[in-house]
């Protein structure tokens, strides 16, 4: 239970007490009214200089999206220790000023007070992958191989990130070095040279990546089906869809509304393609606005609200409706039109 009045410890085991107490109150703590309050009584108990706990608190404002504070908090902070920068980099890399990442990174190198790692250097490539700062990621590059870093997993993984990111053909080669060079791998490097191929347009070479992946996660399967699935390649996306489904891969809402533009698209739509995906969507609790259907096709959103017949096409529509019900039922599929086009209510 969090104490209201400041407790001042009288002996060093009480410093140590107190201090293990506030860390235990941090780990157990779910709100941002008790994290302020127990930031309060770390600086009133002078413990601003500990460093296991100003990584906690730290850690719990940027996971919270209270960037801010965490700034605020870091700037009182004397002579921060590299895990404490490294905090503070990390909480910019993921917001939506990735720059402030390379700014405090140059801040933390002038003052030679804490030396980069192998974390700094991970953090900082995101952010310049990010925010497309393939300038000072190049940069950043060079001090990872002065300092020794190359071979870190992490690093070389988000070395491959940032050429992917990069793009064309000297991105996706320059990614396919850094690739090549690991004696280490994890499912995150092979998704990124994956995304460096089909960031250039490159769908064969991204397939044999694809193929050759020892182990591949959710976004390993929604990359490859949200790229075809927007550049026209609608077969191949329901193809990939069915193909993770039966590899017993947890679909998620990017994998299932690229199955579904990707039905759409397709001229020889098959309705219990549409009827999967908008079961699955019913079972993960995807919603969409009451009553409502949005399809694109041809790169243009069509928005369709049920019983309306305000749109410009609306009679051919139904007519191709009515024709393709007929061809299902003649196929044998039985059809609940109803079902299909309501709304996802559980």
């Amino acid at each position: 239970m969090f104490v209201e009045e400041p407790v001042r410890p009288n002996t060093a085991t009480g410093s140590r007490a107190l201090q293990q107490h506030l860390f235990s109150l941090l780990q157990s703590c779910n709100n941002i009214k008790s994290l302020t309050q127990i930031h309060t009584q770390i600086v009133i108990c002078s413990f601003s200089h500990k460093n296991f706990i100003l990584v906690k608190l730290l850690s719990l404002y940027i996971t919270s999206s209270h960037l801010l504070n965490a700034r605020k908090a870091f700037e009182n902070i004397e002579n921060p220790s590299t895990t404490v920068w490294n905090q503070i980099i990390r909480g910019h890399a993921r917001s939506e000023t990735p720059q402030k990442s390379v700014e405090l990174y140059k801040q933390m190198v002038a003052k030679n007070e804490a030396e980069p790692d192998e974390f700094t250097y991970s953090f900082l490539l995101s952010a310049c992958a990010k925010k497309s700062l393939f300038r000072e990621g190049e940069q950043v590059h060079g001090r990872v191989l002065a300092n020794g870093y190359c071979s870190n997993v992490f690093v070389k993984t988000n070395l491959v990130n940032l050429y992917a990111m990069k793009g064309g053909d000297s991105g996706v080669v320059e990614a396919r070095k850094m690739f090549d060079e690991m004696s280490e791998r994890n499912v995150v490097t092979w998704n990124s040279l994956l995304k460096a191929h089909l960031k250039c347009g490159d769908i064969d070479g991204a397939r044999r990546v694809f193929d050759e992946m020892p182990q591949r996660n959710v976004v390993s399967w929604t990359t490859m089906i949200s790229w075809c699935a927007h550049n026209g390649l609608c077969k191949q996306a329901l193809s990939l869809f069915n193909e993770m489904g039966r590899a017993r891969v947890g679909l998620d809402q990017v994998a299932l509304v690229a199955a579904l533009s990707a039905c759409a698209e397709l001229g020889d739509l098959k309705w219990h393609d549409v009827a999967a995906v908008r079961q699955k969507m019913i079972e993960m609790g995807v919603r969409k606005p009451p009553g409502r259907s949005r399809v694109q096709i041809n790169g243009v959103v069509h928005d369709f609200v049920a019983g309306d017949s305000t749109h410009k096409h609306a009679s051919l529509i139904y007519k191709m409706l009515d024709e393709i019900t007929r061809q299902s039922m003649w196929e044998g599929y039985k059809l609940d039109v109803s079902e299909l086009f309501s709304v996802v209510e559980e």
